[in-house]
């Protein structure tokens, strides 16, 4: 019982650090519900605008280099190369990587 006496004393001594760290708290707690709000909001928008993409079983995402602009176009192109006479497969080069796999390699600077 000794310290719910020295908490109703000392609390009235020091009012504005009493009110400073209420505050405090209550912002703190104010943030924390926010937060968690607008992610359980964006979550359910994401949800749903990929919802329709779920019924055709695309799990491609395509993300673009920050800074990029939209209508960069890129610099390398993949160009066929024949069979190589070794008995490689159609489309592939002599060092066994195929069109789509030079394509990317130019695109990436690989």
């Amino acid at each position: 019982m000794f310290q719910f006496g020295y908490v109703a004393s000392e609390l009235p001594r020091r009012l504005g650090r009493t009110l400073l760290t209420a505050l405090g708290l209550a912002a703190g707690v104010g943030l924390v519900i926010g937060i968690v709000g607008v992610s359980q909001g964006l979550d359910e928008a994401q949800d749903r605008v990929l919802a329709p993409l779920r019924s055709i079983g695309s799990d491609v995402l395509v993300t673009r280099v920050a800074g990029a602009s939209a209508s960069a176009t890129p610099t390398a192109t993949a160009s066929p190369t024949p069979a190589p006479a070794s008995g490689g497969r159609e489309g592939q080069g002599p060092d066994g990587e195929g069109h789509a796999q030079r394509a990317v390699h130019g695109l990436i600077g690989g």
